[in-house]
């Protein structure tokens, strides 16, 4: 982005091959571990920017709308393949392994980490970032193809501004952000990923999944019917 100061690292970064897989974690992991030890920064934050489907992939068919199947739409695809059974991409439950690689974790924890994919936001996938992140910024719906309007973000980056303070900063560019078929109704998730509040969430959503799977629970067939109906018919059109 020309509003940036960019480096070009590919002749100092010995990672970076022609064969360079970006869907491999390891890959991820090599560039994290070049950049914290490469730049000093008072605070680090890491934007990635490609396609998302959240945790549950995308949808297979209509016969069985709760089968799911992961797809190129996840985190870094790897599109340089001539076959799509090649290609390869990053999942969420393996973000950690990049971190720890890294050296993000323990009192070392990445800032804020940026996730400019469509329906990453979840508390599924703020779980899996306890350890390594503080802090997580990301879209429970789809994003619009033109991405984060990063132009708007440059402003930001000053000695005095907090993490706080800049998560919300962008929480607010991007509701007002005019998108071409999207209009102003932009959802973007800022918030605090502290261990103690994920385990406390962890519980208060483990307790309303047993009660909401219970088989004596009266309400159950029409809780699915209400999933199957508006959940998988909203996630359908989407794709």
């Amino acid at each position: 982005y020309p509003y940036f100061v960019l480096t070009d690292i590919s002749e100092e970064a010995e990672f970076i091959q022609d064969d360079c897989n970006s869907g491999d974690i390891l890959t991820l992991g090599q560039f994290l571990k070049f950049a914290n030890e490469r730049f000093s920064a008072e605070k680090k934050i890491l934007t990635i920017g490609s396609h998302g489907s959240g945790i549950f992939g995308t949808k297979k068919g209509d016969e069985n709308p709760f089968e799911t199947s992961l797809s190129y739409r996840s985190i870094c695809p790897d599109n340089d393949t001539s076959s799509s059974k090649n290609m390869s991409w990053i999942l969420e439950n393996q973000l950690p392994y990049a971190f720890d690689y890294a050296g993000f974790k323990g009192s070392e924890k990445l800032d804020l980490l940026h996730l400019d994919l469509c329906l990453e936001g979840g508390i599924e996938v703020a779980y899996e970032l306890k350890k390594n992140v503080k802090y997580f910024l990301a879209s429970p719906e789809q994003i619009p193809a033109e991405g984060f309007p990063y132009s708007k973000m440059e402003s930001l980056f000053s000695r005095g501004t907090s993490i706080e303070d800049f998560g919300i900063s962008c929480v607010e560019i991007y509701a007002n952000q005019n998108y071409y078929g999207f209009g102003k109704y932009n959802t973007l998730t800022f918030a605090s990923l502290d261990e103690s509040y994920m385990e406390e969430l962890k519980k208060s959503v483990n307790a309303l999944s047993d009660y909401l799977s219970n088989s004596e629970n009266e309400y159950l067939e029409y809780i699915l019917a209400y999933i199957k109906k508006n959940f998988f018919g909203a996630w359908k059109s989407a794709y």
